[in-house]
């Protein structure tokens, strides 16, 4: 029987996906897991034979708990190769989270990318030499390798006491402010893990904003020092899209509180689901503040609701920061959002002149 260990276990520094490799006594694997139930799955990538590589692919038998080896005719290294030196494996996560690479000393041995797990792709390995169902060969570009390399410095930058999370902070809250005001109360939303978030309560009131009555704004900070998972699997421009920051406008009375905990459960959801949230994304949220009024179950968000101020928030690592709304909806509108689009929803609600301030007495648009 080919017996098979785990001979390093690595949690991501979010606790939601776990790296591992397996080695046997004939084949090494790098695996990815999201852990039973959830959104991630398990993504798995071949690292090495560690015998003479067989014609075609062997998989394991009915007494065998072994994957698969990869075949002769994709093997760098046809013989095979030593077993992997456990006590200098080391994993480098992406920036999201969502992706890894397994190092052995300074040589990169595997990568699992974010968009692995598609279209029989499912990782690079340094020692495959052709594409198959099990690898690809390392890319020939080093765009990846530079994130890689990006990612192991942001690692290092914030393990430090001197990371820059005041810095961040403060300019954040220095561009809110500069628009909406001093703000009256600060939050924290982080629970006391990493990544550091918080939230800032600003009070709108009817001489200063033209607004009656006046108006409660919770804006986050933090959220955008991590790029959101997935958004490459989507679109191009994914360095435009996926960093985020979220507000909220609510017309008084309401509790900042209550709208603060919303924005810690929303700003944490990209991570913890492996989705991404952009201008235009509903969200089926369930159980909202009082305030917002208990018709309405779902959240719309836009980067530009109509009368919203135009906040410029600073760069994230040469990402620009994307400021969403989060706009309250009915059942029946974020229905309407998916059987025609969020377009028309929107349409409907600036026609409607439902702004960016919510107000619980207003009529529904669908």
């Amino acid at each position: 029987m080919d017996e098979s260990n785990i001979i390093l276990e690595i949690f991501s520094p979010y606790e939601n996906v776990v790296a591992l490799v397996e080695q046997s006594e004939r084949v090494v694997y790098f695996y990815l897991w999201g852990g039973e139930g959830g959104h991630y799955g398990m993504r798995a990538c071949w690292v090495r034979n560690l015998v003479a590589a067989p014609a075609e692919s062997i998989g394991p038998t009915a007494d065998e708990g072994a994957p698969p080896m990869l075949e002769l005719s994709r093997c760098r290294h046809p013989q095979g190769l030593p077993s992997l030196v456990k006590d200098i494996l080391r994993v480098v996560w992406f920036e999201a989270g969502d992706g890894a690479a397994l190092f052995e000393g300074n040589d990169i041995l595997a990568i699992i990318p974010p968009w692995s797990g598609a279209n029989d792709f499912h990782g690079y390995a340094r020692d495959c030499s052709a594409e198959s169902t099990l690898c690809w060969p390392m890319p020939a570009s080093v765009e990846i390798f530079d994130r890689i390399k990006s990612a192991e410095q942001f690692w290092t930058v914030w393990a430090g006491a001197d990371n820059p999370w005041k810095e961040i902070r403060e300019a954040q809250l220095a561009a809110y402010e500069r628009i909406l005001g001093a703000q009256n109360q600060y939050f924290a939303l982080d629970g006391k893990r990493w990544p550091p978030r918080g939230a800032a309560a600003f009070e709108l009131a009817d001489n200063a904003s033209n607004m009656k009555p006046a108006t409660t704004v919770l804006a986050s900070v933090g959220v955008s020092i991590r790029p959101q998972p997935t958004v490459e699997r989507y679109t191009e421009n994914a360095r435009d899209l996926r960093r985020i920051e979220l507000a909220i406008a609510v017309e008084n009375p309401a509790d900042a509180g209550a709208l603060a905990e919303l924005l810690a459960t929303v700003s944490a959801m990209p991570w913890r689901q492996f989705v991404w949230l952009g201008s235009g994304h509903t969200l089926r949220a369930g159980s909202l503040p009082k305030s917002i009024g208990d018709r309405f179950t779902s959240l719309l968000f836009h980067a530009q609701p109509g009368g919203a101020p135009r906040i410029h928030l600073p760069v994230e690592r040469g990402d620009p920061v994307n400021l969403l709304w989060l706009i309250p909806i009915t059942e029946a509108e974020r229905e309407l959002a998916e059987s025609e689009s969020s377009e028309v929803l929107v349409r409907r609600l600036f026609n409607g002149d439902v702004g960016f301030v919510h107000r619980r007495n207003r009529e529904s648009v669908a």
